[in-house]
């Protein structure tokens, strides 16, 4: 899927912006990359975003994105309204060059190459942050790693924000709600169950949403 301006042909930037996803792809695939193949309904599925959140001017925060860059590219088509920005942190992307990055921010896309733990934003920047089949199941075994993952999520996080995570199961829910009863947040898990690690519906994972006051 490449991005393009709905008439058949591409601008000078969405040329350029389909030539480095090709080719940071390919650099994925040469290095074994664990990339994502979730992309936009499977994101709405999995993290329940409901359509106005898609057609906004909000700033998101897409945790472990995966370079292909699936869910932007496919949110960008699909809703020509949104005119906010789409963050994509992902430790497999390479360091973009300043021109590079400003291609892929003119169609609505940050690639940004990092890692959940030492977010390279300021406090407050993002008024939703995305973490799906990400940090929960990177990061079961690793608790304290987890909440530290939670903690800069939150701190990039605006007030009145809202986090959303999935796949959370029973261990995971016990491990966040130890820090996140100390927050000033509202957390909530929903009743409908998600897709597990195996990509199907698990009534043992839920998606939890957390409301920064």
């Amino acid at each position: 899927m490449e991005i393009s301006n709905g008439n058949g042909s591409q601008s000078l930037y969405e040329k350029g912006v389909n030539f480095l996803i090709r080719r940071y792809m390919e650099r994925g695939r040469m290095l074994g990359s664990l990339s994502t193949s979730d992309g936009l309904i499977k994101y709405k599925d999995q993290l329940q975003i409901p359509e106005s959140e898609l057609s906004t001017n909000y700033k998101i925060l897409d945790v472990g994105s995966g370079i292909e860059l699936l869910f932007p590219r496919e949110t960008i088509k699909n809703y020509p309204n949104m005119y906010g920005l789409i963050t994509s942190l992902d430790t497999d992307f390479p360091n973009f060059s300043r021109k590079q990055r400003e291609l892929f921010q003119h169609e609505g896309i940050d690639p940004v190459r990092g890692n959940v733990f030492h977010l390279k934003f300021g406090n407050e920047t993002f008024d939703r942050v995305y973490s799906n089949n990400s940090i929960s199941l990177y990061l079961s075994a690793f608790p304290d790693m987890a909440v530290k993952a939670i903690a800069e999520m939150l701190r990039v996080t605006k007030q009145g924000g809202l986090i959303r995570i999935s796949p959370v199961d029973e261990e995971m829910k016990l491990v966040y709600a130890n820090f996140l009863d100390q927050q000033n947040v509202l957390t909530k898990y929903s009743d409908q169950k998600v897709r597990g690690p195996y990509q199907k519906p698990d009534p043992d994972f839920q998606l939890l949403t957390i409301t920064k006051n």
